[in-house]
């Protein structure tokens, strides 16, 4: 996710804007490692390694963590879990949401760009996550079978394509871009910021533990679920940053332009 100190767009162009003094802004190197072992290259990387340990090795792991824990763990809160707190990571909640975010930072923005960008995360996550899962076609816990390529989507429908998880990949992916697009568009401050990080890293966990609560997926299928989501949003900040400035360009529109605007007209009413 883009570097909080980096600033909103710039009013020509959507590049960052500078920070003021001159100077780029001192970056730690914690910050440093983590832009690094977040790239799209190394997350590629640790996703592709991952299934493979998820297809062969860590199948004995996912096997003595496959229980039925809504039975003896909360059993009366099963309902509750399943029909409110599942779905806030679901295609049905999550979408329209980041639907909104974007019409509004678009109109803001005077600009359809980051609504663009929201349909291309949501493209990718269909596209690329959902490719994927049917190309393991792995069956779900339900079935009781953790190997890959014993299910499939026409064998099992939903329950043959459980590798990675779309819930996970949705938590990370959907809800991080509705941070990125306020982030790169909007005008967060630095605490609201981290608060909307805390909120979407809340969001994956609560996702991932309800979901093995649940016995919908496999250990492995929700941690490679989270991979593949932050790997689609460092692919969709990319796509981002390389759509040509000249063809959809964002403007920069706040009150501070209003204020200016209004100083300008009115020099021209002044005796």
């Amino acid at each position: 996710m883009r570097n909080i100190e980096s600033g909103s767009a710039g009013m020509d162009d959507d590049a960052p804007a500078a920070k003021h003094g001159g100077g780029l802004p001192r970056v730690s190197r914690k910050r440093t490692l983590w832009r690094t072992i977040t790239t799209i290259p190394v997350l590629a990387g640790v996703l592709l390694v991952f299934t493979f340990l998820a297809a062969g090795p860590l199948q004995g792991l996912d096997r003595a963590l496959n229980r039925d824990w809504s039975s003896f763990i909360m059993p009366s809160w099963r309902p509750f879990i399943e029909n409110v707190l599942d779905p806030i990571a679901g295609q049905a909640v999550a979408v329209p949401i980041l639907g909104i975010i974007a019409v509004c930072v678009s109109w803001a923005r005077r600009s359809w760009r980051p609504f663009l960008v929201a349909c291309l995360a949501e493209f990718l996550i269909v596209g690329f996550v959902g490719w994927f899962k049917v190309l393991m076609a792995r069956q779900s816990p339900e079935l009781g079978d953790p190997a890959f390529f014993h299910g499939g989507i026409f064998k099992n429908a939903w329950l043959g394509i459980s590798y990675p998880s779309g819930h996970a990949s949705e938590a990370v992916l959907l809800y991080g871009v509705m941070v990125y697009l306020l982030l790169r568009y909007g005008y967060l401050t630095r605490r609201a910021y981290r608060v909307l990080v805390g909120v979407v890293i809340l969001i994956t966990v609560m996702t991932v533990v309800d979901s093995f609560y649940l016995g919908w997926h496999w250990a492995t299928d929700l941690i490679g679920g989270c991979i593949a989501g932050a790997l689609v949003l460092r692919v969709t900040e990319w796509a981002d940053d390389v759509m040509p400035t000249k063809i959809i360009r964002a403007v920069r529109y706040s009150k501070h332009d209003k204020i200016r605007r209004l100083a300008r007209y009115t020099r021209y009413l002044e005796p």
